[in-house]
């Protein structure tokens, strides 16, 4: 830790100006307590400016006499002539028991001690605890002036176990910094802490000055305390020495390894027992352009506590510029108020400087109004960020106009805004730390972050047309500060109605939008809902996301919630076809009838669109299609009729017809087949097919029933025919020719039903088969898609003409094919290691025809395990396949399987499970799959954080960072990197992993540090939910 109170004097020629910077005074005590503190940075003191320090021992014999100490010691000040103080600080340091004395006496005044140290040496297992105190005496060396000063009252302890080992301390120390024209400028820092040397060396770099390149002087002064004469000896490779720049410091007074010698060359006294107040000239070890410098201090056997180094530089020209950022209208505002930031500008001093730049970024929470800046250039450029300028000189203490800047403050930075500005010139500062000022608003706001808007359908279930769905909007005030005149505006989307009077506030509707009276206030930590309902339109589209939001609206807040849902309006629409007329003949004209009909009694069928594809053979009647159906004649061969019909509202009917005329080429026992296709933007998709034969004027006709027919199904045909053996007495069979489209031929033998009734039925059976089957074993081998042909050539007609008709049966194959299979991961999210995964498996038969013995097989991946119980429709589970019952499907119907596993463990990461269903039956067969990629990788996270927030110059924090592996997988071969931060000193050997202490070096031991990169490397694997945490601590500087 360091003290926390820094302070900077920049000095003038003419006066002096006096600076005392408190970092977080409010949080200070009467004193601090520190212990075993680093040297580091206090106070810089620049300007026409020198030093001297006095002090002494209240020791009054060398070792081995160390135990007996003097009442008080007088030293004498000397400023010269012209001299003006400028700062005078009090040290003193003992040995103590079990009080440390911070209550002294300087010419009978009790002095205070504002700061305070404490450590302690482990000499041997026995404790040596020692203390320093100090005090701020300028104002008192200022009334007093020159002279003699007589410090006293300081209790030490004198005896076990100080005495017992020669280290009892008791001594004090002053050093005065005076301001004097006829002085060089120079730029005095003072570092000062209380820490020990023993066998060891304490090593810290004094900076904050500049040597110019025309005056290069330098001055050292150390106080350190417990020094002696004798054990002087190395120890563990270090000798006592004081090192600048790598050389040693030595005098007549303090001979090479022996520089802590209870002598002290400032003071001009060899018996300052226990004392030791040198100073030495740096010029030699100084050249121009230096910033910085190394000052080692080193102690073999002999124990030295280091409290104060003063080091004095020749110096160039400084200003000191600072800023100071402050707000109108108080330390809490309400969002939406405006505010105004006043930014004072000030040179220090001790010198002129040229061009002050000052940048104001303004953060998000602030929204520019205006600018008022006499005197200062702009440049806008960056907005948000604000760059000023003021040229010219600038010599201290002058007045420089204010830069005033308006905003209006929204709640974007809630629950605090910070807005800092930063300032520099032309001239080296040596006070940075009042180049920045940052100025804090409490943001008073109200906040609706927590409200959520939700819909519940008051008809169950699905949501459907004609649904009357509730929405509700809570509006939660989770802020600070009251929502005053809230307002609600929430628009629907399209496909839903309001139902009237179901505002609850009242509010108004203007088309789709719903704005309710504003809400007066609703208090923080408050919370109000808002209430409205609709009817489902008959218009919306099935299957389609319908989102409604609403915004919330109070001061600056404008914030939306957003409720959605997906209809089920899909319409149960109804196509047929018919042809009027029968027995065509070529050059006969056909009129084709279609009706369609919405049988849905809400659902409106939207996009509907009606095609009609003209049979082969045949050619459009121009103008005969009615409802203003479109002529196509582009799709060859013949063409088609389009009907764009638009929105069919539900329990809605019609027909639509046209004409064709039949090509006169035609020959008999040609099939004219005609299909007609409806679809909407719903998903609907129906056809409808019929068939019609030619015919030349025969008296008999052939049919087939039914006239599609799948793999296992039967066909029959009648025949009939009047004039067919009309006069014969009894029942008479014929032989009958049927062919397929392969080739195949079946010669049937029909009977006659009974005596003269001219009626014949026969059936024959079919299989699928790629090639041609056998001839004349009444069973077909066909494919989907072939067709049987029967035909009878009519020439018994009574009018002796003769005539071929024909019949046609085709072949059409069970459809799975909009089967699907399905999966949900019931744990929710990715899919990872010990999941349930749901899966669904649904059977489609879109075909005509019937689908007999359908059989379901599941083969499940090696990376999945059926979970017991889980198989519903009959599953049996054998190893890992699934099998289902055999079952029939009728035209247009489907079944449902589902099943549970659970992902193993042992899934490698980003593995794509793939798991397939096959379906067969009915000549068809269908593979349905589901796939979905386990992710099963380790996910490191940290946390870091920091032992103390807020920190001053010279404090000892530690970093501990926190790291899990919250994934899936096994994390390997883990390094952690760690920088350490600017501004800090790494503590060596200060690395603790796991609760176990590591080196610097690079040993094995998993963790290395250079100074200023702390590399970690794991020697064990993390398992998922595994850990660790990794300290290590830093000096700020």
């Amino acid at each position: 830790m360091s003290s926390g109170l820094h302070k900077y004097i920049a000095l003038l020629p003419a006066k002096f100006f006096y600076f005392k910077y408190l970092l977080f005074l409010t949080l200070l005590p009467i004193f601090q307590i520190f212990s075993q503190t680093p040297v580091s940075l206090y106070n810089n003191i620049s300007g026409r400016v020198n030093y001297t320090v006095i002090g002494g021992t209240l020791r009054q014999q060398a070792n081995p006499n160390s135990c007996t100490v003097k009442r008080s010691s007088t030293s004498r000040l000397t400023v010269p002539p012209g001299g003006i103080v400028s700062a005078a600080y009090l040290y003193w340091a003992g040995s103590y028991q079990s009080s440390p004395d911070y209550r002294v006496r300087l010419n009978n005044t009790v002095i205070n001690a504002t700061r305070t140290f404490t450590v302690s040496f482990n000499n041997s297992g026995t404790l040596l605890p020692f203390f320093s105190g100090f005090a701020d005496v300028t104002s008192f060396v200022i009334s007093v002036g020159n002279g003699n000063y007589t410090f006293d009252s300081l209790t030490v302890n004198t005896g076990s176990p100080h005495c017992d080992v020669q280290a009892v301390v008791a001594g004090w120390a002053m050093v005065v910094v005076y301001q004097r024209a006829a002085e060089i400028k120079r730029s005095i820092n003072i570092y000062d802490g209380f820490d020990y040397f023993r066998g060891s060396t304490i090593t810290f770099n004094p900076g904050n000055f500049y040597v110019p390149s025309n005056q290069v002087e330098g001055r050292l002064t150390h106080i350190t305390w417990e020094g002696d004469v004798e054990n002087s000896a190395s120890l563990n490779g270090f000798a006592e020495n004081l090192y600048f720049n790598g050389s040693v410091l030595t005098d007549a007074t303090n001979p090479i390894n022996n520089q802590f010698n209870s002598a002290s060359s400032e003071l001009g006294l060899t018996n300052t027992y226990g004392v030791d107040i040198d100073s030495y000239t740096l010029n030699s070890y100084l050249s121009p352009g230096d910033t910085s410098a190394v000052s080692s201090y080193s102690s073999g056997g002999d124990l030295v506590l280091l409290n104060c180094e003063v080091i004095s530089v020749s110096d160039t020209s400084t200003a000191d510029v600072s800023i100071l950022k402050t707000h109108s209208g108080g330390a809490s505002l309400t969002a939406g108020s405006i505010t105004t930031f006043t930014l004072s500008v000030t040179n220090n001093g001790p010198d002129t400087t040229g061009t002050i730049t000052v940048i104001d970024s303004l953060p998000v929470g602030a929204s520019l109004i205006s600018i008022n800046a006499p005197g200062w250039s702009i440049d806008s450029s960056a907005k948000p960020k604000y760059i000023f300028q003021h040229v010219g000189n600038h010599p201290p203490g002058v007045s420089i106009s204010n830069i005033n800047i308006t905003v209006s403050l929204n709640h974007e930075n809630y629950p605090k805004l910070y807005n800092t500005a930063h300032i520099y010139s032309s001239l080296f500062d040596r006070r940075p730390w009042n180049n920045t000022s940052t100025d804090s608003i409490n943001i008073l706001s109200p906040l609706f972050d927590q409200s959520t808007k939700s819909l519940n359908d008051l008809n169950g279930n699905n949501i459907n047309p004609g649904d009357t769905l509730s929405y509700t909007i809570k509006i939660k005030n989770t802020g600070n500060y009251s929502a005053p005149n809230v307002n609600v505006v929430d628009t629907l989307p399209s496909g839903v109605i309001i139902v009237p009077g179901s505002l609850s506030p009242a509010g108004t509707i203007n088309g789709n939008i719903i704005t309710f009276n504003p809400i007066a206030t609703i208090a923080n930590n408050d919370s109000t809902s808002v209430i409205y309902r609709v009817i489902v339109d008959s218009s919306i589209i099935g299957g389609m996301q319908a989102i409604n939001r609403a915004h919330i609206r109070s001061l600056t807040i404008d914030m939306f919630v957003t409720a959605s849902f997906t209809p089920q309006n899909i319409p149960d629409m109804i196509l047929l076809k018919i042809s009027e007329g029968s027995r065509f003949k070529p050059n006969d004209t056909i009129t084709y009838r279609i009706n369609y009909a919405n049988n849905s009694s809400t659902t409106l069928s939207t996009g509907t669109e009606i095609i009609d594809t003209l049979p082969t053979n045949t050619s459009y009647i121009a103008g005969s299609a009615s409802a203003a159906g479109t002529w196509d004649p582009a799709p060859a061969p013949k063409g088609r009729i389009v009907w764009n019909l638009g929105n069919i509202p539900g329990l809605t009917q019609n027909d639509l017809s046209y004409k064709v005329v039949i090509d006169n080429s035609v020959p008999p026992g040609t099939i004219l087949t005609n299909t007609v296709h409806l679809f909407n933007l719903q998903g609907s998709s129906l056809f409808a097919t019929i068939y019609d034969t030619t015919y030349t004027g025969a008296t008999a006709s052939l049919s087939a029933n039914p006239i599609a027919i799948a793999a296992g199904d039967s066909v029959t045909f009648t025949l009939t025919d009047a004039d067919l053996n009309i006069l014969a007495s009894t029942i008479e069979s014929y032989t009958f020719l049927t062919i397929s489209s392969k080739g195949e031929i079946e010669n049937l033998i029909y009977t006659e039903t009974n005596v003269n009734s001219g009626v014949f039925i026969s059936g024959i059976g079919t299989v699928f088969g790629a090639a041609r089957g056998i001839d004349n074993d009444y069973l077909y081998s066909l494919s989907p898609g072939d067709t049987i042909f029967a035909t009878y050539l009519d020439t018994l007609t009574a009018s002796g003409d003769s005539s071929r008709i024909q019949a046609s049966v085709e072949i059409v194959a069970v459809d799975f094919s909009t089967s699907s299979k399905s999966y949900i991961d019931l744990n929710g999210g990715i899919a990872i290691p010990t999941d349930t995964i749901s899966y669904t498996i649904v059977v489609r038969n879109t075909a005509v025809v019937l689908a007999k013995t359908v059989t379901v097989t599941d083969t499940i991946p090696p990376s999945l395990s059926v979970v017991p119980g889980s198989i519903t429709g009959g599953g049996i589970l054998s190893g890992n396949l699934i099998s289902f019952a055999p079952f029939s499907l009728g035209p247009n119907d489907s079944i449902t399987f589902t099943f549970s596993a659970i992902i193993d463990t042992t899934v490698i990461d980003n593995s794509a499970i793939l798991n397939s269903a096959s379906i067969n039956g009915g000549g068809a067969s269908e593979i349905v799959s589901a796939s979905f990629t386990v992710s099963n990788k380790p996910v490191i996270t940290m946390i870091k954080n920091v032992s103390a927030p807020i920190v001053s110059i010279g404090d000892t924090v530690e970093y501990l960072i926190t790291f899990t592996n919250i994934g899936t997988g096994i994390a390997t071969n883990v390094v952690l990197t760690d920088t350490i931060p600017q501004y800090t000193v790494y503590i060596p050997q200060s690395v603790i992993l796991n609760g176990f202490a590591k080196t610097d070096q690079s040993d094995g031991d998993e963790a290395e540090c250079d100074g200023i990169i702390i590399h970690v490397a794991l020697q064990h694997n993390l398992r998922p939910g595994a850990g660790g945490v990794l300290k290590y601590r830093v000096r700020i500087q």
